[in-house]
């Protein structure tokens, strides 16, 4: 696993954190110098730690289940191994001291990135070769009888100029037929930008055909289609359930008068309405107006644009209040454009009151750029689907 640039989640405390921020474990070592890079919550914690003095990932899985999806995240890591893919060795795995947890610690591979951020941050040229390398990965896996239940870029590390599979959790063992080997590389392609997807498509299926050695018998438009499809249908999941619970990108909170989403990368905690009114109350008002008001202001020592959605009177409130909020449809729409790769500003934090029809703000990052604003505070607006 990498041992770079992950995320530190600022989550709530895994409850098998003891006081000493360390998980002690059952042989007497402990994890220490814990820092949360993914939580899904009552089921598994990903933290970055050390151990016996050694960096390591560690996984925490707690709840009813937790043996049964370590037992599978070790499984997956021993058939990669045995194939001879490169993987993050598992160290060692057993349970937390108070018995709470079954954890696993894998080495982690240092200097090491995700795919992912290696993809987005690269010149074209360089970009289209990672994906090259990817392609040859995933065509391995399947030649060894493995497939990724869980395909993504992020369950890929590049170090040294290799590729490394993550994510046993995710590793099967199946024999692919070819439909279903492409189908597969039409998933991978889905993760990446669609302006790419057109043109790399074909040269990434050639890639993958001479990997498996494979005459070239499968239209590149049907993997396009293939491809285009499943990026529809994963975005829709992201946009619709993903950013509306705590996940590795959002922490989200709710009471029986709020509920708030923020943003894991974005330098924000969570906050409440007298906060946000007070920034905006000082902040310079960029737009009045009696259904939303727009200012540019600061909150939590970052510069950030407020937008608030107000309630003109009752009617207008008994009207909203059987639909998801304009706010959450303003989160939901930053989110799809970003998804899209389209340039926009970084939605940072939606915040909702949730009884009596009032305002529920959402804040974006402050973009100097004033057309780029413009763009944010309209194309937010737009009304794409429900929230599920």
């Amino acid at each position: 696993m990498a041992a770079s640039a992950d995320a530190v989640m600022a989550s709530p405390l895994c409850e098998v954190v003891d006081a000493a921020g360390t998980i002690p474990l059952v042989n007497h070592t402990a994890l220490t110098d814990l820092a949360a890079v993914r939580v899904l919550p009552q089921r598994r914690w990903v933290f970055r730690a050390l151990w016996s003095g050694q960096a390591v990932f560690a996984k925490v899985f707690v709840g009813a289940q937790a043996e049964k999806y370590a037992a599978r995240d070790a499984q997956g890591s021993r058939w990669l191994t045995q194939a001879g893919l490169a993987t993050p060795p598992l160290l060692w795995q057993g349970k937390s001291l108070d018995q709470r947890a079954t954890v696993l610690v894998y080495a982690a591979i240092t200097p090491a990135e995700n795919a992912d951020v290696c993809y987005r941050s690269l010149p074209s040229a360089q970009a289209f070769e990672l994906l090259k390398q990817l392609v040859n990965a995933l065509a391995a896996q399947h030649a060894a009888g493995l497939i990724q239940t869980d395909l993504h870029l992020k369950n890929f590390l590049v170090a040294d100029h290799q590729i490394w599979s993550l994510d046993g959790d995710g590793i099967q063992q199946a024999r692919l037929t070819k439909r279903q080997a492409y189908r597969q590389l039409a998933e991978l392609l889905s993760k990446i930008q669609v302006l790419d997807q057109y043109a790399w498509v074909a040269r990434l299926l050639t890639e993958y055909d001479q990997a498996r050695g494979w005459d070239a018998t499968l239209p590149a438009a049907t993997l396009l289609g293939w491809a285009k499809r499943m990026k529809a249908q994963e975005v829709e999941r992201y946009v619709t359930r993903k950013i509306f619970r705590t996940c590795s990108d959002v922490i989200w909170q709710q009471t029986s008068q709020s509920a708030q989403a923020v943003s894991t990368s974005g330098g924000l905690h969570v906050t409440d309405l007298p906060a946000l009114e007070v920034a905006m109350h000082v902040g310079a008002v960029l737009k009045p107006g009696n259904t939303c008001t727009v200012v540019h202001t600061h909150l939590q020592d970052q510069a950030v644009v407020i937008k608030r959605y107000n309630i003109k009177d009752w009617l207008h409130g008994l009207s909203r209040a059987w639909r998801p909020s304009r706010a959450a449809a303003s989160w939901r729409n930053a989110h799809r454009l970003q998804y899209y790769g389209m340039l926009t500003p970084q939605p940072l934090l939606m915040y909702e009151r949730r009884y009596c029809g009032l305002a529920a703000p959402i804040l974006s990052r402050l973009i100097a750029h004033g057309r780029m604003r413009w763009l944010f505070l309209n194309a937010a607006q737009i009304s794409v689907c429900a929230r599920k």
